[in-house]
């Protein structure tokens, strides 16, 4: 299913963090929290320092210059006590864990990547998520040309887009990448090379769900960076002290809500997500629906509105690592592709890369969702 409503984004603050939200139609579909001072962001190149490799678990760990980060031993033979060298921030520190790093350095734009190969010989990588072969075959002719020194991969957003602009977003990325590798050579430890974009205006310039039609801030500072950064897209500054920007679009009941184990559905329906060390667990209940039709036909109906609603969690909870969702069971086996259909197409909205792996012996579905940024929790 298409998105075709209004997209909108609302950017506030909630407590102790900043958040966006984008709306489609009134409805928050997805949910961004970051700090007010993020000091090093995922996506950042710094010159770090190996204070020490522990060959057991093939790994180094790096001084940034007050934060630590580690990186795996197979990156390089550079990767030596002392050395310093240029990495990326590819995930954050979280709980005991330092942020992790790589030394495969990329620049990200909206139609494509340019980073350093992984092997000898650069490629050309095209998005999974471009089912189409003879798109797939035009995007790897136009990015062909640049694999001299560098890997390109052509992002989901290039499916259809001109040549022209694709072209000139890759010789734009392939000049900064060159820019950053050319100073590494002359800093200093714990310099910054490159400072990635906030991660709101990535979320606004990536957004999925449709092109965002109005951004709305009660927040000077973002509200002349928007500007700046989206001057195609009407940007509006909120200024109404009688009424909450966070409460006029229900923000801050969506944050609540996150809290809570069980998610009401709309057919009355609901969901509990529960977390453990090792996975999240989502359970598919029909709650006190009275069966109008025939049970199968009930059942789907269910499953289809909940893995749209376990989908629209992920996001807003930036839940990650293995998922599985218990739906209610059913007998027949094409209700069970169309689930599965279903979910696949939820899913793709989700600006994390997130897949549908399979649904298990036992009919749990399993769902990988990649982790950037800590979940969205705010203090109490």
């Amino acid at each position: 299913m298409e998105k075709t409503g209004k997209i909108m984004c609302v950017i506030s603050t909630y407590k102790d963090r900043r958040v966006l939200c984008i709306l489609e139609d009134g409805r928050i579909v997805d949910l961004i929290a970051a700090d007010d001072d993020c000091g090093f962001n995922v996506g950042d190149i710094i010159i770090g320092k190996v204070s020490e490799t522990v060959p057991n678990i093939a790994s180094a760990f790096l001084d940034l210059g007050g934060k630590k980060g580690y990186i795996s031993l197979k990156e390089g033979n550079s990767i030596r006590p002392g050395a310093e060298i240029p990495v990326q921030i590819i995930k954050e520190a979280e709980g005991n864990k330092d942020m992790a790093l790589t030394t495969r350095l990329s620049i990200a734009g909206r139609y494509a990547v340019v980073s350093l190969p992984a092997g000898n010989s650069p490629a050309v990588h095209i998005s999974v998520r471009i089912a189409d072969d003879a798109e797939r075959e035009r995007l790897k002719r136009i990015s062909e040309p640049f694999t001299g020194d560098y890997d390109i991969t052509a992002r989901t957003a290039a499916e259809t887009v001109s040549e022209e602009l694709i072209t000139s977003e890759i010789k734009e990325l392939t000049k900064k990448l060159s820019g950053i590798m050319e100073r590494s050579r002359m800093r200093t430890p714990f310099s910054r090379l490159y400072s990635k974009e906030h991660p709101f205006i990535s979320a606004v310039r990536d957004c999925r769900f449709g092109d965002v039609s109005e951004i709305v801030t009660d927040l000077p500072d973002f509200y002349e960076l928007m500007q700046k950064s989206f001057p195609g897209i009407k940007t509006v500054l909120y200024k109404d002290d009688m009424l909450k920007l966070t409460k006029l679009h229900k923000i801050e009941s969506t944050i609540e809500a996150i809290r809570e184990r069980w998610v009401w559905l709309k057919s009355g329906a609901y969901l509990i997500i529960d977390r453990t060390e090792a996975m999240t667990v989502i359970d598919v209940n029909s709650g006190k629906i009275s069966s109008k039709g025939s049970r199968s036909d009930t059942f789907l109906k269910i499953n289809l509105e909940a893995a749209e609603e376990t989908a629209r969690q992920l996001r807003i909870r930036n839940l990650s690592g293995m998922i599985l969702v218990d739906f209610i069971n059913m007998k027949r086996k094409e209700d069970y592709q169309l689930l599965e259909e279903r979910l696949k197409d939820a899913l793709k909205y989700d600006l994390s890369k997130c897949s549908f792996i399979d649904f298990t012996g036992l009919k749990l579905a399993e769902i990988v969702r990649q982790k950037k940024r800590r979940e969205n929790t705010f203090k109490v």
